[in-house]
């Protein structure tokens, strides 16, 4: 029985700032596995003592014989490639009391999957390949997935007091049907932090010093 497993990959990614604020990353990954497997199972003899007889039996009292006698052979291989992309954008600026943030961003990841394999049970030991009278399974498969989506992040705060923050993301996916396979998914989030309030800054301290 032999296998042989083989996996190659790499990865890329990159960065850059254009000094008002902006950032560019971009990432791209690929991976690459490959399988073969080379297995075989042989027929073999066995034998038990009869002491009362002083013989070998090379068969059950039903008959059966003694060892292996159900022999197979398998070849399959498996190939499959996967890659990821990812390319963002970011954006902070601050203005006296105002701070703004926001992000864009864009992946992708697909994937393919092929596999063959032959099943027989062979005739004799000797053989060493596969004829196709002796086959009893076959299979061959393509399998593919791909994903891909976009989202947003947009964060403003005023003097670290109020925050607003708005989010989004356009996503699609195979496992949906044709023509509904991307969908909107947006969100918006409000923050105000009292503790930063003047007047609670102005009771907490005269509630220390009485």
């Amino acid at each position: 029985m032999t296998t042989l497993p083989e996996e190659l990959g790499a990865k890329l990614n990159a960065q850059y700032e254009f000094g008002f604020g902006l950032t560019a990353k971009a990432l791209y990954s690929y991976d690459y596995s490959n399988e073969d497997f080379d297995g075989f199972e042989y027929t073999y003899p066995a034998y038990i003592y009869d002491a009362a007889t002083d013989t070998y039996n090379d068969r059950a009292p039903n008959g059966a014989l003694y060892g292996n006698q159900n022999p197979w052979r398998e070849r399959h291989k498996r190939n499959i490639v996967a890659t990821f992309a990812q390319f963002q954008l970011n954006y902070t600026k601050q203005i006296k009391d105002h701070s703004i943030a926001a992000l864009v961003a864009f992946e992708r990841k697909d994937a393919t999957n092929d596999y063959l394999a032959l099943h027989s049970v062979p005739p004799n030991n000797i053989i060493p390949t596969q004829v196709f009278a002796d086959l009893d399974y076959i299979g061959d498969s393509h399998y593919e997935e791909a994903f891909e989506g976009y989202a947003m992040r947009l964060n403003y705060d005023y003097k670290k007091k109020y925050l607003i923050e708005a989010v989004g993301r356009y996503d699609g996916s195979f496992l949906y049907r044709s023509g509904s396979r991307f969908g909107f998914f947006p969100g918006v989030s409000v923050g105000w932090r009292i503790s930063e309030e003047g007047f609670l800054r102005r009771s907490f301290l005269k509630a220390l010093m009485t």
